[in-house]
């Protein structure tokens, strides 16, 4: 049986329009989950992006999130942001957050309420991240920033 639930995490900016691509498929085999590659910064496209990730201490959640969900510190002077990206000093990232959410939740099963609940905690951190950061808060205000796109697959569709 395939689960799939999309929480809204944060709606507060937009940049100019970009999207990110996930499918999920299901074949005789199992399932097939996929996304782009794709990350814009600054209105440069970099196709270096990890979007899909396995929840760690677990072999059954698939998740990504799509939007403006990380923050990096500006490159220093001389390093272009494509040798920066790879390397760079994160500010905020949400992956590594929904990452440490289910992992201190290895057994929450996936419910519209639990992907709300975590889409929720998702925002605030978001939130808070933004409380320091006032003229991102600002740029943002009004406007879809980060997206959560979980998959659970069982025995049935492994």
């Amino acid at each position: 049986m395939i689960r799939f639930c999309l929480g809204l995490a944060l709606c507060v900016a937009s940049f100019p329009c970009s999207a990110t691509l996930v499918l999920a498929i299901p074949t005789r085999d199992g399932l097939v989950v996929a996304a782009d590659s794709r990350m814009t910064v600054e209105g440069e496209y970099f196709d270096i992006a990890v979007k899909l990730k396995v929840a760690r201490d677990s072999t059954s959640l698939v998740y990504t999130t799509t939007g403006y969900c990380d923050f990096a510190d500006v490159p220093p002077p001389g390093v272009s942001m494509a040798q920066w990206l790879p390397i760079a000093t994160w500010q905020f990232r949400a992956t590594a957050f929904v990452d440490s959410y289910l992992s201190n939740r290895p057994s929450t099963p996936l419910r519209m309420e639990n992907v709300v609940e975590i889409g929720a905690a998702l925002a605030s951190s978001i939130g808070d991240y933004f409380d320091l950061r006032t003229e991102l808060r600002e740029l943002f205000q009004g406007h879809p920033v980060c997206q959560l796109a979980i998959f659970r697959i069982t025995a049935a569709n492994r």
